[in-house]
């Protein structure tokens, strides 16, 4: 199983409302879920560290803004079927997304993958 989840609690903002996250995770919680649920954890890795410092930020702003704007009125259930799905980007964000500038960031991410410091986590786990 490969799954992706956000990270820290301590890190809620508005982004995870308009997401429908019910929730963010943290690395030893995680490991305990996977145990509970018979499932040896592989691997764990953050990411988005450290654009996260300021892409956290752009995004927690945008989306109150936008939750504020439109009055938004969807539930956690529904806002979590369409995470991913329906998206509105900041123009900011979207220009930081061009591969001219991501692919040179992604590569310098990689070397934070294993510390505890981005806003996601990735999970790799297999049955016990």
């Amino acid at each position: 199983m490969i799954i992706s989840v956000p990270a820290h609690q301590s890190r809620w903002d508005d982004n995870d409302t308009y997401a429908g996250h019910f929730r963010r995770y943290e690395r030893e919680e995680l490991r305990e879920k996977l145990d509970a649920a018979g499932l040896q954890l592989k691997k764990i890795y953050t990411y988005d560290f450290p654009s996260c410092l300021v892409l956290d930020n752009l995004r927690g702003i945008s989306r109150k803004k936008k939750i504020e704007r439109d009055n938004l009125s969807l539930d956690k259930e529904q806002r979590t079927k369409y995470s991913g799905v329906q998206r509105d980007y900041n123009p900011l964000v979207l220009a930081l997304s061009h591969p001219a500038i991501q692919v040179p960031i992604s590569k310098f991410e990689q070397l934070f993958y294993k510390t505890d410091w981005g806003s996601a986590y990735i999970l790799i786990a297999d049955k016990k």
